[in-house]
């Protein structure tokens, strides 16, 4: 042990963040530096942190001594980790203090390394098998895809071919049922056609007759109208005819009612004449008398005496 003055311990910390995570390293080596004063209050130690190692590493090195590793030995932080090794580095620093040799973790670091190392190359070992293993899965996969692919094909090849078949008679069936359909067609167009024709054919002679019977009726109605209008000439004649013998007759009867009068007129003539000429011969007897007046029938008119 050390008389009078107690040695100093000197603390280095060594970090290397992550992409990212300096700051956090930062907090963690802070952090840190409060375990150490919570264990050491009245000082004896001195302290030094820096960046530097392996990125993800947290270290901890007592006068040179590595007591504290976070990527190797898997510690974590310091602030954080065990119990156990929260107490190496705590022991560490007492040991300078009383002047004792510090125990470092150089063994469980090459046994975290040797650890490391063939856990590296058990991984690389299981990686290597696990690429053999992948590479005959793959080969296998690509034997069962390629048999799988062929099945397929050979399948797809059946069912292309069946589906061509298929094809093949669903066209001939529908050629078939074209040909029927156009046959039909056809059929019912020539049907349509002879209907229409003959349609036509008895509209034709329908018009045809009724123009003959219109004509006939027309020629009918036209004898009838001259029948008619003969009918009414001859009747117009006869009364026209009768209207002239009537007027005849009349014009006849008058002209002998005239005749008959002029006659009766030169019969009364002669006889008032004839009868003057007696009257005269008379008077020769007789002077005295007067003679009687004859009126223009003849007969007596009385005299006046005067």
């Amino acid at each position: 042990m050390f008389k009078g003055k107690k040695p100093v311990a000197k603390i280095q910390i060594v970090y290397q963040g992550e992409t990212g995570q300096v700051a956090y390293f930062e907090d963690q080596a802070d952090k840190a530096k409060a375990e150490f004063e919570k264990w050491y209050p009245k000082g004896g130690w001195e302290l030094k942190a820096r960046e530097g190692g392996s990125v993800g590493d947290f270290q901890v090195l007592v006068n040179g001594v590595l007591v504290f590793d976070k990527l190797t030995c898997s510690m974590g932080f310091l602030a954080g980790g065990s119990e156990e090794n929260k107490n190496t580095v705590k022991e560490a620093i007492k040991a300078v203090h009383e002047g004792k040799e510090i125990q470092g973790i150089s063994e469980l670091m090459e046994a975290s390394i040797a650890k490391k190392e063939a856990e590296a190359k058990e991984k690389a070992e299981k990686e290597e098998q696990d690429k053999k293993d992948a590479e005959e899965k793959k080969k296998a996969e690509e034997a069962a895809k390629k048999a799988e692919e062929e099945k397929k094909a050979e399948e797809a090849k059946k069912k292309k071919a069946a589906e061509e078949k298929r094809k093949k008679a669903a066209a001939a069936k529908v050629a078939a049922k074209k040909k029927e359909e156009a046959k039909a067609k056809a059929e019912a167009e020539a049907k349509a056609k002879a209907e229409e024709e003959a349609k036509q054919k008895a509209e034709e002679e329908a018009k045809q007759k009724a123009e003959e019977e219109a004509r006939l009726k027309a020629e009918e109605e036209a004898a009838a109208a001259a029948a008619v209008k003969q009918k009414e000439l001859e009747e117009e004649e006869r009364r026209q005819k009768e209207a002239e013998a009537k007027a005849l007759a009349e014009a006849e009867a008058k002209a002998r009612e005239e005749e008959e009068r002029a006659e009766a007129a030169a019969a009364a003539a002669a006889a008032a004449a004839a009868k003057a000429k007696a009257e005269a011969e008379a008077s020769m007897f007789s002077c005295c008398r007067p003679k009687p007046a004859l009126d223009a029938s003849g007969d007596e008119k009385p005299q006046l005496v005067h």
